[in-house]
């Protein structure tokens, strides 16, 4: 895999950007950024807005291949989204080394995901999460890829990632309330699910 051509640079220019003017920022991660991460994405977006935090939490999303750059997300996914009231938007863009030191959190859909990424930067500034480690215990370790899979797949998708959001959420808002936290901090072992915070 080639993660540091000069187009990889250019397309994640804007979103570098826009992750700097922000207070805290998070990427989504998956392999082609045409299901999973676009979905993460819109999903976060929504619980943004809904909190009143767009100036404040940059949200965006990437592949670690290059097969799908510039394609939209997959129409079931979106479908899917929609039927929930999300809006998955964007053109597929790889990621870029530098995603991995401008960004505050980057959730890695997968555990290959995530090999990946650490592969591309061993020592990034950012925390480098999976998405299951902001979910229930016995939630499976990946997020499912759903491509060629049956519609119900993208409807797991999507719980996994509705359930997980608001968790992460929860922390980011917290640590925006309170600056004096050192970040990056270890965000997934802070997150209870009881209906509480472990910090």
């Amino acid at each position: 895999m080639n993660y540091s051509g000069t187009g990889c640079r250019l397309q994640s220019a804007n979103a570098l950007t826009a992750a700097a003017a922000a207070k805290l920022s998070i990427l989504f991660v998956c392999a082609g950024n045409v299901c999973r991460s676009p979905a993460g994405q819109g999903v976060m977006e929504y619980f943004v807005a809904r909190r009143g935090l767009k100036s404040q939490v940059k949200v965006d999303s990437a592949g670690i291949l290059d097969d799908c750059v510039g394609a939209k997300a997959a129409w079931r996914m979106r479908l899917a989204a929609f039927l929930r009231g999300y809006r998955v938007h964007g053109r597929a863009r790889m990621i870029n080394r530098l995603d991995l030191d401008r960004f505050d959190l980057v959730i890695a859909m997968d555990r290959q995901v995530q090999r990946e990424l650490q592969r591309l930067h061993s020592r990034p500034s950012c925390q480098l999460s999976l998405l299951s480690e902001f979910l229930p215990d016995d939630a499976p370790p990946d997020v499912p890829d759903p491509i060629n899979k049956p519609l119900k797949t993208f409807h797991v998708v999507l719980d996994m990632i509705e359930q997980a959001c608001p968790a992460i959420l929860d922390i980011l808002q917290l640590h925006l309330q309170s600056p004096f936290l050192d970040y990056p901090y270890d965000l997934a072992s802070s997150v209870s699910f009881d209906g509480t915070r472990a910090i």
